[in-house]
């Protein structure tokens, strides 16, 4: 179809033409100004990381430097150093330090100067470049004075300083000599050795140039620059100094040559500028690239406009169709494809009939994003709800429960489970009355994914491999105000969609794990804490949502309760098992019944007066002596008495079951000590603490005297714990000990290791110490003795 020329269409596309020259000369100049301005920026940032290697080498000699005088002051041997008169030959040990670190690094070294300086400043020795030593005057030392009459933490390591142009670097290192405290002073002048070895370090090409400045003027270098000449305007000196830069560049001309300078300033003693390093790399490699860009863009830009002009025709002649597109966007979208996007253009009906499409359009792919995001966040609560469910199926915690929080950490990051990133447990101890660093699980997307901790990434490969390590290093106190003892307090979950870092978590470990949208998800039941488990999100951008806690808060309840059914059914095995060793002790006590009739028979024939008596009785003396006191333990037992609680001071409460086991042994061949650091008051029934005491003494006074030590000793120790409301009790013997075999059933009721008992002592004892709330643990070797570790709840801190 032809064009006329009065026409709409032909008057479009001479303007567009118009405005695709305009556009196509002004982007090509656009693209030219951003591809300078990236070129010289990218150009600008390797030489600041050209002047921060330049910086990070020359404080790596300074370090080195520092090491190899430590290294060399370890090999000393001060005695070779004394004189005769006792006094120590400084001279002749900064001669031998210098001399080990000219065979460390003659080239870098030669020209070190090493001065060792007592306290006050008084160079006590001296040994290095002469040169270098007469510059080094004391008139120009008394920095080094300075510095050292201050106090040990204030003392600067290095400064620099310049003399006649020369810049010098001193290193101050404290050292004892023969009981008197020295500094080895290391003086290292900045000179064109020391610069080429940072040149070819650092990797400069051929036509860049490394030098430095004193203050502002040259001083050494590969520059053609005379030296003593300041290098630098005054302006720009200034401008150094007063803002204190560390790092700078600028763009100069040196030799009629183009260059771009970074500078490296080097501070002095009170932190002034004395000295920069600097790096002059040539522009004239990039100038040519400028000039290749601007042929090259030309040539495109030309291209742009003859192919743009040339199909702008053709595409006019396509909206005399502007039916056929609105017609084919129509069944796109009645297809399902709500993106689509309508980019009809024109005048009268086809602009109005075009924008009704659009709006039309976004509209209907409005609502089908917020269907689609309903639908998503349902279809992710329903996967989350038979997570919760299945992760009630799999744990087992009528078996153990620390088994079954092992199982909920990775039902907590398994993407088939709730599909956290990490979770970490933390044990409630009773004895410390902390919560410890337990286990870990990680979700395996972390571990799989060998980039999450790239540049790019919000985590660290450490926070994922390191994570079981770093957090058994974690202890948080329970009684602290922090959020770990806040949930399991009051027994309720907490969450933050936010970082860890910014909420107090009980220790600073926290900081360094990376916590990100994170929950505390306590254990416990109604008499007893377990502990908590800490998931969260870390690097799968993901956030805790209402619903999300909801479905967790119907997981605590399912938890608790099965927690609490499971200690109310160890309760009941207790109850059963204490029924059934009652009658079993009340048929033991009716066995007696032999002795009794021995006793009786005696009684009747002694009414003859053809028996004697007295001489029958002391037959049967021991039997009925370990008859009475083996009764008397079964009857402890087999009588149920009241739980009668009150306050106890325990230190006065030893003693008094200390005398009374000695009146009942009655022997001095066993010692019983009692140490205290703390008078301590605890809450509980005295006569069950009583017995259980005498149980435990039993079992002491038993095991000694079966050693063959000389001394045979019992010490009952009573601690009180800084910052924790908990008594420590520890009664060691030094007796014949037990094996790992013994002790792993030594609270089994009717097992014993003695012929004196039944077997129900450390059952009863066991059993006598959880029901005041506290933990007892053995710790024995054989022929080594025994430690009884006892903790209690503390009532009172006096008494």
């Amino acid at each position: 179809m032809k064009l006329r020329r009065d026409s709409i269409i032909f008057k479009i596309v001479s303007y567009n033409g118009i405005a695709i020259v305009i556009s196509a000369i002004f982007t090509a100049l656009m693209v030219i100004f951003i591809t300078f301005n990236e070129i010289d920026k990218r150009f600008t940032i390797s030489v600041n990381e050209k002047t921060i290697l330049l910086g990070k080498t020359y404080n790596g000699i300074l370090m080195d430097l520092r090491n190899d005088i430590l290294q060399t002051g370890r090999t000393l041997n001060l005695e070779n150093y004394t004189k005769t008169d006792k006094s120590t030959d400084y001279q002749l040990l900064a001669e031998t330090i210098k001399e080990n670190l000219d065979r460390k690094n003659f080239k870098i070294y030669y020209d070190t100067v090493i001065s060792i300086v007592s306290k006050e400043g008084e160079v006590l020795g001296e040994a290095g470049s002469k040169k270098n030593i007469d510059i080094l005057t004391a008139e120009k030392s008394k920095n080094l004075y300075k510095n050292l009459k201050r106090r040990d933490s204030s003392i600067l390591e290095s400064y620099s300083a310049s003399y006649r142009n020369e810049v010098f670097t001193r290193v101050v290192i404290p050292y004892i000599f023969n009981s008197y405290r020295r500094y080895i002073v290391a003086t290292i002048p900045i000179n064109s050795v020391m610069l080429q070895e940072l040149k070819n370090f650092i990797g400069l090409g051929p036509r860049d140039r490394i030098f430095l400045l004193a203050s502002d003027r040259y001083s050494a270098g590969d520059l053609s620059y005379p030296i003593g000449k300041a290098l630098l305007s005054p302006s720009t000196y200034d401008e150094l100094k007063l803002r204190e830069y560390r790092y700078y560049d600028k763009k100069m001309s040196i030799n009629k040559l183009p260059y771009t300078v970074g500078l490296y300033n080097i501070k002095g003693y009170n932190n002034e500028l004395v000295a920069s390093f600097g790096v002059a790399i040539s522009r004239v490699s990039i100038e040519a690239t400028y000039l290749i860009t601007v042929v090259l863009i030309a040539i495109l830009v030309i291209f742009f406009i003859f192919i743009s002009t040339t199909t702008f025709k053709k595409i006019m002649k396509k909206l005399l169709m502007p039916l056929q597109n609105i017609d084919d966007a129509a069944n796109s979208i009645s297809s399902g494809n709500y993106e689509t996007e309508i980019s009809i253009k024109g005048e009268g009906e086809f602009k109005t009939l075009s924008i009704s499409f659009d709006k039309m359009l976004k509209e209907i792919n409005s609502s089908h994003e917020k269907l689609k995001k309903k639908n998503e966040q349902l279809t992710e609560n329903l996967i989350k709800i038979e997570a919760i469910e299945r992760i009630l199926m799999g744990m087992h915690i009528e078996e153990d429960i620390l088994d079954g929080v092992r199982s909920l950490l990775n039902a907590f990051t398994s993407e088939v489970g709730l599909g956290f990133g990490r979770a970490m447990f933390f044990r409630y101890s009773r004895e410390a009355d902390i919560l410890l660093g337990e286990d870990t699980s990680v979700n395996h997307k972390l571990t799989e994914n060998s980039n999450f901790a790239t540049e790019n990434s919000k985590g660290f490969k450490f926070q994922v491999d390191g994570l079981d390590e770093l957090v058994k290093l974690i202890k948080v106190p329970l009684k602290d105000e922090n959020l770990l003892s806040t949930s399991l307090r009051e027994k309720r979950i907490i969450f933050y969609n936010d970082k860890g870092y910014k909420h107090n978590l009980g220790n600073d470990l926290f900081n360094g794990l990376g916590l990100n949208n994170f929950l505390i998800f306590p254990i416990f039941s109604r008499k007893r804490n377990y502990g908590v488990i800490i998931a969260d999100y870390f690097t799968l951008e993901k956030e805790i949502d209402k619903q999300e806690f909801e479905l967790l808060n119907l997981l605590l309840m399912n938890i608790f309760v099965r927690v609490r059914n499971k200690a109310q059914e160890e309760e009941k095995i207790d109850q059963e098992r204490i029924y059934a060793m009652e009658k079993i002790i009340e048929r033991i006590l009716q066995g007696r019944e032999e002795l009794l009739e021995r006793l009786l028979d005696i009684v009747e024939r002694g009414k003859t007066k053809d028996v004697d008596v007295a001489a029958e009785l002391m037959n049967l003396n021991d039997e009925l002596l370990r008859v009475k006191e083996r009764n008397a333990v079964l009857r402890s037992y087999s009588v149920s008495k009241e739980n009668v609680l009150q306050e106890i001071c325990l230190e006065n409460f030893m003693e008094d079951v200390i005398k009374k086991y000695r009146r009942k042994k009655k022997t001095s061949e066993v010692q019983i000590s009692l140490f205290s650091n703390a008078t301590i008051k605890i809450f509980g029934n005295p006569s069950k603490l009583e017995r259980a005491f005498i149980e435990i003494f039993d079992n002491a006074f038993n095991a000694v005297m079966k050693s063959r030590r000389k001394t045979k000793k019992i010490n009952v120790i009573l601690t009180k714990e800084k910052n924790i409301d908990k008594v420590k009790i520890n009664i060691k013997d030094n007796g014949i000990g037990m094996t790992q075999s013994q002790l792993n059933t030594i609270y089994n009721p009717f097992v014993s290791y003695s012929d004196k008992g039944p077997g129900l002592g450390l059952s009863f004892v066991y059993n006598v110490i959880k029901d005041q709330g506290g933990v007892i643990k053995f710790f024995s070797d054989p022929e080594k003795g025994t430690d009884v570790k006892i903790t209690l709840n503390i009532y009172k801190e006096e008494c």
